[in-house]
């Protein structure tokens, strides 16, 4: 997750959500601590916006180059993006790559949860990343819903029940391909 913003939006889904699902995902997970089979960081980002994002001066860029340098043996990575949009409006969810919009409904009432290896340069909902973790050799788990950079930030659309459920949905499938638990 990242914690800046583009220019003076307020942010509330890009990225606000996102940290807000990183909090509850280690809630989650810090009730089974005792049981878990590899460390695990939680990790929240600034410099991930311009005049920083697609640099390697990135914030995430520069945490994986760090990573790499020490020597770190990483399992895996799980990234929120914007997981807070949800409407039940028709045509409320649109995709900037028409494959994607043939796969995926048109109202936002999902989250893609996205499993993998991700190439450089490419986000689970045709937006774009600077790919630097799996440049370095981590696998990701990334998750993503909502339109990118909405005027009000996303303050409008933001679903607080529903921005619940995402942190679980992403740990199941995580925890599927990448068991934590001992």
């Amino acid at each position: 997750a990242h914690y800046d913003v583009c220019g003076e939006q307020p942010g509330a889904d890009d990225n606000a959500s996102a940290v807000a699902g990183l909090l509850e995902t280690a809630r989650l997970l810090q009730s089974q601590a005792a049981t878990l089979r590899h460390r695990i960081d939680f990790v929240a980002y600034s410099l991930e916006e311009p005049p920083f994002f697609g640099t390697e001066y990135m914030g995430s860029a520069v945490h994986a180059q760090s990573l790499h340098d020490a020597g770190a043996r990483v399992r895996a990575m799980l990234c929120y993006e914007m997981i807070g949009y949800f409407s039940d409006e028709p045509g409320s969810q649109q995709f900037p790559d028409a494959a994607l919009a043939a796969r995926y409904p048109s109202t936002g009432n999902f989250i893609i949860v996205r499993e993998g290896a991700v190439e450089q340069g490419r986000l689970a909902a045709g937006g774009y990343f600077i790919g630097k973790p799996r440049q370095r050799g981590i696998e990701q788990v990334r998750s993503f819903a909502g339109v990118h950079r909405q005027p009000d930030g996303g303050r409008n659309s933001v679903h607080g029940r529903k921005l619940g459920e995402g942190p679980g949905v992403a740990h199941d499938a995580g925890h599927a391909h990448y068991p934590l638990l001992g």
